[in-house]
């Protein structure tokens, strides 16, 4: 099944479809628990399987000086190349090579959360994404460099507003907490992984 593609046009149906459960193919209710029903998950069991997926490398980066080059006194501080303002939360922003993944594109990350693209990056070519976070700290403590299998929710029209990502916030808030997933392919400590050619452009970064 190929990704869903949405237009900001679209946004408002996307949002209520997703509210109501339609946007995702799931399993009938009879096979989830009753946890699930209550929260009004989307998500159950072997539903992932209805998500086009792909390993990628994932980094992690800031706002600040370490990754962009800017500190806080730049009227470019925090801002995506999309124009949104970067963001770590219940949606955070991330960043892809848009011809891969175009700007505006929803995706699962697990261990991270939802992530929507809205940046890009020069060393970000292929199949990479650098996730957001708020500081350095947190991406050497909560991700460093890892290999992992993500999951396209829907693909963008390679745009994203800030009224597009308010809405899409409002919408993951409301979606109840975040699904199951299979585990890591790998993490940065893994030999296998650090030796794929594809992991070891530029430094590594090494885990705590």
């Amino acid at each position: 099944m190929s990704a869903i593609r949405f237009s900001h046009k679209a946004m408002r149906g996307w949002m209520v479809l997703l509210l109501l459960g339609a946007f995702f193919p799931v399993e009938e209710a009879a096979g989830k628990t009753a946890e699930e029903k209550e929260a009004g998950l989307p998500f159950s069991g072997d539903s992932w399987s209805f998500y086009p997926s792909m390993v990628v490398t994932a980094t992690g980066y800031t706002s600040g000086r370490e990754s962009t080059g800017k500190d806080r006194s730049h009227p470019a501080f925090g801002l995506t190349r999309s124009g949104v303002q970067a963001q770590r939360g219940v949606l955070s922003t991330v960043a892809a090579d848009p011809r891969v993944f175009p700007i505006g594109t929803l995706l699962y990350i697990p261990g991270y959360g939802y992530g929507v693209v809205a940046d890009t990056g020069n060393a970000i070519q292929g199949r990479r994404l650098d996730l957001y976070f708020d500081t350095v700290e947190e991406v050497y403590k909560q991700w460093g460099k890892k290999r992992v299998r993500i999951y396209v929710i829907a693909k963008g029209d390679g745009s994203l507003s800030e009224k597009d990502l308010e809405n899409l916030n409002e919408t993951v808030r409301l979606t109840g907490r975040q699904p199951e997933s299979p585990d890591f392919t790998g993490d940065c400590q893994d030999r296998k992984v650090r030796n794929d050619p594809d992991t070891t452009d530029g430094p590594s970064v090494q885990c705590p």
